[in-house]
């Protein structure tokens, strides 16, 4: 059970490369957007402690159901990413104007789906 929230920590690695990839320009955008994420992801250990209680051993309920349920959102966000970056990608398939895209090296940019 223990092995629940370390297992979250390589995924968190994998979304950090996938939206340093994602976001284009400019550089500002791409930095607070990885600062935010980064933020985001490091508030866990504020509230971390609370959950874990000895009170609430040996099951942890409250804390595992927030772990599930936080599982289940961050596949969720995935997911609609994924649906939101092949819809561009077909866009700019089409020739249509995508956001801040622009041409790299002649040849049209392509999202990491």
């Amino acid at each position: 059970m223990m092995l629940m929230p370390a297992s979250f920590y390589p995924s968190f690695v994998v979304v950090l490369a996938w939206i340093s990839n994602t976001l284009l320009r400019p550089a500002s955008k791409r930095a607070a957007g990885l600062a935010l994420i980064n933020a985001v992801s490091n508030c866990t250990s504020i509230f971390t402690s609370y959950m874990y209680q000895d009170s609430m051993a040996p099951r942890y309920e409250i804390a595992f159901g927030v772990n599930c349920a936080t599982a289940v959102v961050a596949v969720l966000a995935a997911a609609g990413l994924r649906v939101v970056l092949s819809r561009d990608n077909k866009r700019l398939e089409r020739g249509e104007k995508v956001r801040d895209v622009v041409m790299v090296a002649g040849k049209p940019f392509r999202f990491l789906v």
